[in-house]
């Protein structure tokens, strides 16, 4: 499963990374999805966590918070 970046869609500083990360990943490995939206609310109840409110990179059934996503991100 292709890593999926949750992010806060009312933070500015998320937005900009969100349009801005697309630009420089040329295999299309990651796919965005709003921490408001369906496919979060969906992922994180199965989970039984509550939604954060800060960047999220779930990649292979796992999840990574904030700065730790962040880092990953980087790396892939």
């Amino acid at each position: 499963m292709a890593p999926v970046v949750f992010y806060d869609g009312h933070f500015p500083f998320c937005n900009f990374w969100v349009r801005t990360l697309p630009k420089y990943d040329r295999n299309k490995v990651f796919h965005f999805a709003h921490l408001s939206g369906k496919t979060a609310t969906s992922y994180f109840n199965s989970k039984g966590i509550e939604i954060p409110d800060i960047i999220v990179l779930m990649e292979n059934n796992t999840h990574l918070l904030a700065s730790q996503a962040v880092f990953e991100i980087y790396k892939i």
